[in-house]
């Protein structure tokens, strides 16, 4: 038991003020899984009973939910439970911060010794740090995501609030904020996201509002040597996934195509559902090793699927990712563009539109096939947990023209195979 301001804290109270300082407010059902991962009845029942304990000393302050929005309160601090866990945290008057929070503990005895510790938490404004209450359903199913983060993929995913990953830039004297919901990112790796919590309430034009503010954020942050986010996801309510999740991905993909043209070679722009978040985030931790092992099918494929005698597949020099496979006999050949990819995502359009403009004709050229006739394009996406969904309706969207011309057969005869990773066979064949 710790004393701090003659205030007798537990183990169980500490954590759980140290929970609501990351996280700005949460339910008691999820305070509980961010201290039990997977708590059991009994473990919730003890996080309320140590949140009354942290209300009766002024610590820690709750509203009660509306009925339409979610059973029960949200929990959050006190002024003076806020005050109290900056000292704890041994946050210094007009400390800067970047807001990380894995691997960060109110409990580590040498900081110095621990990965991450260079990350810190800063002095903030009591009124900024308060949970946005007017917006409370956006926020606890921001909340709702950070539980469904992953922890099993090899990697720790760090995850930071907009607190801490906002960004205000002057442009042209204008002020503008790059404020993603959130930031997570694959330590060990270069791989950062930006992350928004899509509830469905911007329309089209909203979203290419959005998406300009980001491509502008985007070019100053490279301007000053700053690294931009390799994707941004937007997570959708699970029930979307039955009330028009691929009409909303069309929207949504519509807006970031034609908004973030300088960066859709560099950013990735990826949806899901809050019950897929996991599967979303396991397939980006793994991204290289999936195209890695998708690369060895190709000639799987072209052999024993479609009956060609000899097969080869080229990758990028720059990137080592595949970028198609030849499959040829002693007359004709096809060519095979082959990608991995997520549920939703725009990468594998712009990797098909790659294919069309200039990978296609490079296949041509190549030694083995000078005296051959073409006769033909195959296709084909590897995944591992969702099956990819491409859209059969770009000719109605509003893309530009070039894009719609050139992905206009993006999605006809296109098949599928499934990697699953772990196993000695990995590959199942299917037909969209």
């Amino acid at each position: 038991m710790s004393n701090y301001f003659d205030l007798h804290l537990t183990f169980h109270m500490e954590t759980i003020l140290e929970k609501l300082y990351f996280y700005r407010g949460m339910r008691g059902d999820q305070i509980a899984n961010m201290v039990y991962l997977n708590p059991t009845l009994s473990e919730e029942k003890s996080v309320y009973n140590v949140l009354r304990k942290l209300k009766n000393q002024g610590l820690v302050l709750s509203v009660k939910l509306q009925e339409n929005i979610s059973r029960g309160s949200i929990y959050y601090l006190s002024q003076k439970g806020y005050e109290l866990t900056l000292h704890l945290f041994n946050v210094e008057e007009g400390q800067k911060g970047n807001g990380w929070i894995e691997y960060y503990s109110i409990y580590s005895e040498d900081l110095k010794d621990i990965p991450g510790s260079e990350k810190t938490f800063g002095d903030i404004p009591y009124e900024v740090f308060v949970p946005p209450l007017k917006q409370v359903a956006h926020h606890l199913a921001l909340i709702d995501f950070f539980i469904e983060i992953p922890r099993d993929t090899g990697y720790v995913i760090d995850r930071r609030l907009n607190l801490y990953a906002s960004h205000k830039f002057n442009i042209n004297g204008n002020i503008k904020r790059y404020r993603p919901d959130a930031e997570i990112s694959i330590m060990d790796t270069d791989k950062t996201f930006a992350i928004e919590i899509d509830r469905g309430t911007e329309n089209g034009l909203h979203l290419r509002e959005k998406f300009k503010t980001y491509c502008e954020a985007f070019r100053i942050m490279e301007e000053n040597d700053i690294p931009i986010p390799c994707g941004i996801i937007f997570v959708v309510e699970e029930k979307r996934r039955d009330h028009g999740i691929k009409r909303r991905w069309g929207t949504i993909l519509t807006a970031f195509i034609n908004e973030m043209k300088p960066y859709l070679d560099k950013v990735n722009l990826i949806l899901t559902s809050m019950d897929k978040v996991k599967e979303t985030l396991t397939f980006e931790v793994k991204r290289e090793k999936v195209d890695k092992e998708a690369r060895d099918f190709i000639t799987k494929i072209l052999k024993e699927n479609l009956n060609f005698p000899y097969a080869n597949v080229y990758h990028d020099t720059k990137t080592n990712k595949m970028v198609y496979g030849i499959g040829y006999s002693d007359i004709d050949y096809k060519v095979m563009f082959a990608t991995i990819s997520n549920e939703y995502e725009s990468k594998v359009y712009l990797t098909y539109l790659e294919f069309i403009k200039s990978r296609l004709q490079n296949a041509k050229e190549k030694k083995e096939v000078e005296q051959l006739t073409f006769t033909g394009i195959e296709k084909v996406l590897f995944f591992t947990h969702q099956k990819p969904v491409i859209l059969d309706n770009i000719a109605s969207l509003d893309f530009p023209l070039e894009f719609k011309d050139e992905l206009a057969q993006i999605d006809n005869k296109l098949r599928t195979a499934r990697i699953k990773l772990k196993e000695v066979n990995p590959l199942d064949f299917s037909l969209f």
